[in-house]
């Protein structure tokens, strides 16, 4: 197994990873009631994509994809003299989280950011059952805050 880690542009890559994005979503989505499903707003993704806002390190194994890491790099919105960098989303195959990859993977995203200028860098560790966190201070990294969040059925029409 010889995994790869590259910036590819994101038009590039996006059908390709349909498959890895199902995957992903049946392992860290909550809410699956309501979510539905996998559905991105591939116009938006594109259009962020073309203003080279969107930064993507795939992760592959002979060629095939294998995970993908997907960030913002832009000025911060409260302190517009820094560039900062955020993920979207993550994801390795299972199959592939052994020895060192995930770790590697984290680096050349951190690698990745960097590159396009972020000084400040956020990765947010969604799912506590599979935390990160560890992986993440060893790199420099703290826990600043906790996310809570609530997912709501969309509301009926019934007017009034």
């Amino acid at each position: 197994m010889a995994i790869t880690f590259q910036k590819e542009k994101l038009a590039d890559c996006f059908d390709e990873s349909r498959e890895l994005q199902q995957q992903h979503f049946q392992e860290i989505a909550q809410n699956k009631d309501v979510l539905g499903g996998v559905n991105p707003d591939r116009e938006m993704y594109m259009k962020l994509d073309a203003l080279g806002l969107i930064h993507v390190l795939t992760a592959r194994d002979d060629g095939k994809l294998v995970g993908y890491f997907v960030a913002f790099v832009r000025k911060h919105m409260h302190y517009q003299h820094i560039m900062c960098g955020s993920d979207d989303l993550f994801y390795l195959a299972p199959s592939h989280r052994r020895g060192m990859t995930g770790l590697r993977f984290i680096d050349a995203a951190i690698g990745m950011m960097r590159a396009a200028g972020a000084q400040h860098i956020s990765i947010r560790d969604k799912f506590l059952s599979r935390d990160i966190g560890p992986l993440l201070e060893r790199r420099g990294f703290k826990a600043i805050e906790i996310v809570y969040t609530a997912c709501f059925p969309a509301a009926s029409d019934g007017g009034g």
